[in-house]
């Protein structure tokens, strides 16, 4: 038997919304939680699956149920990420959720640079960014759109 101060580890499968959404009940009820995706997924992904979760974390304050008192720490002693490239994949995800929210979109950025170099725009119109990338997809069809064209597009 599981005394009172013993909480059993949670495993939950699937890192959808609703993977997400179990882990986080059992977070809040003081479990100690593991999160499973087996999907195969491509890299593209994982990274947006990876960067949301980083936003949902910052957002409940989960990082609190790890004993830490700021996101910042946490994200550098879990992740080895840095509070500036932590942002930066979390403004990427933003990106690409407002582009997938938009019924005008029909094909996202495939990577974090694609969608970082729309960062600036989003902060200013999100209107504004989403024609500009709707623009580019037409512009250049089927070929890649390199964040490099982006950043020219953006400026």
């Amino acid at each position: 038997m599981v005394g009172e101060t013993q909480r059993i580890t949670i495993a939950s499968v699937g890192a959808g919304r609703m993977g997400r959404g179990i882990a986080h009940a059992f977070a809040y009820a003081g479990h100690p939680v593991r999160l499973l995706d087996a999907k195969p997924r491509p890299a593209a992904d994982f990274t947006k699956l990876r960067d949301a979760a980083l936003m949902e974390i910052r957002d409940n304050r989960l990082y609190r149920e790890k004993g830490f008192g700021r996101f910042e720490d946490y994200c550098h002693q879990e992740w080895g990420f840095s509070q500036s490239r932590t942002y930066q994949m979390m403004d990427a995800a933003k990106v690409t959720g407002l582009l997938e929210s938009s019924t005008i979109v029909e094909q996202l950025p495939s990577t974090e640079s694609q969608a970082r170099e729309l960062v600036p725009l989003m902060r200013q119109d999100e209107a504004e960014m989403v024609e500009t990338w709707n623009e580019l997809r037409e512009k250049y069809g089927d070929q890649e759109i390199t964040a490099k064209l982006i950043k020219d597009a953006v400026q």
